[in-house]
């Protein structure tokens, strides 16, 4: 077992917009312990590196890149690919951490290098959990809030929405159940898992695995409306550059927008999506709504 002191935690966060999210992502995982936190740029958004780097040009610790896809996505999910490559040959990680930018990672620990769990695992595997938008917050008192991430309030009650997939009018994709992030030992992975939820390894190499109960990831989907309908961009770009058509049950939600994006009802889906104060106050009242800090061991 390395020593916490030494071992290098790194973060590579994933771009396709700011929307103020760059920033606070950046500084929870510096707050938080990670080591180095590399910001790719991905498609149009490279064009924002150079300004990126202005601006955070005093955080020796962050770097950022421009990553235009080419080929297949498998290869991109490669560890000794195109994309992961040059970035773990520059950084040298112990432990990688590879997340989106509206993703912000809680612990109720000091520091990431304090988790006893790095010592027991070669991957640990940390639940992702939707925040609970309200339709009369803030935005930018929802920004601040991030620098707290222990007292957000999370969806807890998750449940799998899959055989309600084909209602535009059914439950929220707030409650849907959203898949884990890994944070792992890169020289014991060959890949990483479409959408990066896990990392598979590599051929005859022993590794474990264990679910984190100190850490987890605050998914923070909707925050306005114009990065929502970038999103509805950014999607339809996915699968107009896809070449094969996607399973019935993946990606639902992302088909449901589309629907809604072609209906030119993308305002109305974002305001469905955000609760208003009474189901945020019944929600929190029976359990659904939890804060962070409640479900931390």
């Amino acid at each position: 077992m390395q020593s916490e002191d030494i071992r290098k935690f790194l973060a590579v966060v994933l771009a396709r917009e700011d929307h103020g999210l760059i920033e606070p992502c950046i500084k929870n995982l510096l707050r938080n312990g990670f080591s180095a936190v590399h910001v790719c740029c991905v498609e149009s958004f490279g064009s924002q590196v150079e300004s990126l780097l202005r601006k955070f040009e005093s955080f020796p610790e962050v770097s950022f890149s421009a990553y235009h896809p080419q080929g297949d996505a498998i290869s991109a999910l490669k560890l000794s690919g195109p994309f992961f490559a040059p970035i773990l040959d520059a950084q040298s990680p112990d432990w990688l951490a590879v997340l989106d930018v509206d993703e912000m990672f809680a612990t109720n620990l000091d520091t990431i290098a304090t988790s006893p769990e790095f010592g027991l695992a070669d991957q640990v595997i940390l639940a992702r959990y939707n925040y609970a938008g309200r339709r009369t917050e803030d935005t930018n008192d929802l920004m601040a809030s991030l620098a707290r991430p222990g007292d957000l309030p999370i969806i807890f009650e998750k449940q799998n929405r899959l055989k309600e997939a084909d209602s535009m009018h059914g439950p929220h994709w707030l409650f849907h159940s959203i898949g884990p992030k890994a944070i792992f030992r890169p020289e014991k992975f060959k890949f990483l898992a479409p959408g990066a939820h896990r990392a598979m390894p590599k051929k005859d190499v022993r590794r474990t695995s264990i679910e984190s109960k100190s850490m987890c990831y605050v998914h923070i989907p909707f925050t306005t409306l114009g990065r929502f309908q970038q999103k509805l961009q950014n999607v339809k770009q996915y699968f107009s550059e896809r070449t094969t058509p996607p399973k019935p049950n993946e990606a639902w939600h992302w088909k449901r927008w589309m629907e809604c994006l072609e209906a030119e009802a993308a305002k109305q889906e974002f305001e469905r999506e955000l609760l208003s104060e009474d189901e945020f106050v019944a929600l929190e009242t029976s359990g659904t709504i939890k804060r962070v800090s409640d479900i931390l061991c």
